[in-house]
């Protein structure tokens, strides 16, 4: 069972951590030196340790020598500027708040400190008790951040902030370790770009929810950078103008994807594979034995995914190439389009099939379609997904065959030794049945052949591993029905 993010969970997470205190080490920052000292017995007296300077240079001497949580800076400093020491802050004590003390004349200034990433900024001539809240509030701040990212260090799930636009601009380090990709690669990007194909339109309908203010959880495939799929829940809650997404990786409970029986082909994961026939009848029958064998599968076709769907009864995600219908379900006929669409689904266990090559060299050129094909078998080997290539040779020139042939391998179908008898009985007793319309169940077969329930199980298993049949679930019971390879074993 998959660990929800609780209170509990937090406080343990939060188990020898600091406790939060109100009072804080503070950094002044003024070349009038009267108002330094003033400065720093208010805020002593307010409890706060305080170190004062004159000088920007002294500045980041102190800072190079202790650790601050805020410091109050003027804008109107020599030599090193009060901007200039914001950014040298920022860019080396992120940690520290900084607020910002300016003239009236100087507002301008002030929105420009704040842009900086001042947290405040007050208006001289200062008063004692706006000095001592703004502290106060800054230290708040701090402390909130500091919890915030104790928190999301000790936490097991992924954690990502997205924008109205569904980007990401905030990712844990864990978020990074789950999905192999740099803080940097992370941010700026969109959350369905890691999400496998399949499951992109839940994705989508989960965020629009989410923006709507209720709060969404659901299990998806993601890929991973080295290509490897992990199954993750996904949660996601709408925290002021963001969504804050939660990924848990269950991939060590549920288990990678397993390939649970031999294929009809031989076929290597990281290959791309050439096949050369006048209809698509070999490749979809290639294809579907690797769905059924446990891969993932998408189609890349020139027919329309209901004509697909209704002829082969397939699982596969089909893109319809067309350049005149625009939806969820097709694709540009636009090679950079198409690679792109292509990256996002390569990974382990999955399998693409490109039919009608030759519409895409009419729509761009041979040159282009090749320049693809040597592309995705590099990312294919990466991967380790497996590609395949449906043409018909009459659609191309003796030379085009020749340069996609070597950058792809032929498919060869596997020669197995004929079944044993009491397999051939079973299989020839599943046909007649599903030629009349019935479905055996586990119980009649032990009847029929008067063998025990764990002889059944043992067979069935036999030929459900040799992809010549498979089990369906009908009430409580399981049924059998024969697949196309089952037909042809049996002539």
């Amino acid at each position: 069972m998959v660990e929800r993010v609780t209170y509990d969970k937090i406080g343990k997470a939060l188990k020898g951590t600091e406790p939060c205190s109100g009072m804080g080490t503070l950094l002044i920052v003024d070349d009038d030196k009267n108002l330094l000292k003033v400065l720093q017995q208010i805020l002593e007296e307010a409890g706060h340790e305080v170190s004062a300077v004159s000088s920007g240079k002294e500045a980041l001497i102190e800072l190079s020598g202790r650790d601050f949580d805020l410091a109050v800076v003027d804008l109107k400093l020599e030599e090193v500027s009060g901007f200039d020491l914001i950014d040298a802050i920022k860019e080396t004590y992120p940690s520290v708040v900084v607020i910002i003390s300016t003239g009236f004349a100087s507002l301008d200034s002030a929105i420009k400190a704040l842009r900086m990433g001042a947290y405040d900024f007050l208006q001289k001539p200062l008063k004692p008790e706006l000095l001592i809240k703004a502290v106060e509030r800054g230290l708040e701040k701090k402390q909130l951040k500091d919890l915030a990212e104790a928190v999301i260090k000790k936490m097991d799930e992924g954690i990502a902030l997205l924008d109205s636009e569904g980007l990401i601009d905030f990712v844990s380090k864990r978020f990074c370790e789950i999905s192999q990709y740099t803080a940097d690669e992370l941010t700026g990007g969109l959350l369905l770009s890691l999400v496998a194909p399949e499951y992109e339109n839940l994705t989508v309908e989960n965020l629009r929810k989410a923006w709507e203010g209720s709060s969404r959880r659901f299990q998806a495939s993601m890929i991973r950078k080295d290509g490897k799929e992990l199954t993750a829940i996904i949660s996601l809650t709408k925290a002021g103008n963001r969504v804050l997404a939660v990924v848990s990786d269950i991939t060590k409970i549920t288990g990678a994807p397993v390939i649970k029986r031999e294929l009809m082909y031989k076929i290597q994961p990281g290959s791309v594979y050439l096949i050369t026939e006048e209809s698509t009848d070999k490749a979809m029958e290639a294809l579907e034995d690797l769905l059924q064998a446990g891969y993932g599968g998408l189609m890349v076709t020139r027919d329309h995914p209901d004509e697909i769907k209704s002829t082969w009864n397939t699982d596969a995600t089909v893109l319809w190439l067309t350049d005149d219908v625009a939806g969820e379900s097709t694709m540009f006929p636009n090679i950079a389009l198409l690679e792109r669409k292509l990256q996002s689904y390569l990974s382990r266990n999955r399998v693409i099939l490109i039919d009608r090559l030759d519409y895409l060299v009419s729509k761009n050129s041979f040159e282009s379609v090749l320049g693809l094909v040597q592309r995705l078998n590099d990312l294919a080997f990466t991967k380790k997904s497996i590609i395949l290539l449906s043409v018909d040779p009459r659609t191309l020139t003796e030379r085009e065959f020749s340069l996609l042939e070597k950058e792809t391998r032929p498919l060869v179908p596997i020669n197995r030794s004929e079944l044993p008898e009491d397999l051939s009985e079973l299989l020839r007793y599943v046909t007649q049945r599903n030629e009349v319309g019935g479905k055996p169940s586990h119980k009649e077969i032990e009847k029929r052949f008067d063998i025990t329930r764990t002889t059944v199980r043992k067979r069935l298993n036999q030929l459900e591993e040799k992809g010549m049949i498979v089990e369906k679930k009908k009430g409580r019971m399981k049924v059998i029905e024969i697949t196309e390879k089952g037909r042809k074993s049996l002539g």
